[in-house]
């Protein structure tokens, strides 16, 4: 199992894409997705 250390799936640029990005690292192999945050005035949108 593959674990992505550091995702941005909130992002205003992935985020029309995000579903089909998880699905793309899920078919990859990818088991856990860790989402980081710049700050904690990103959290509310994670």
């Amino acid at each position: 199992m593959l674990v992505d250390t550091h995702t941005h799936f909130y992002d205003d640029w992935l985020l029309p894409d995000a579903e089909a990005a998880i699905q793309r690292a899920i078919d990859a192999g990818v088991g856990k997705m860790i989402q980081a945050d710049v700050d904690s005035s990103e959290r509310p949108r994670m």
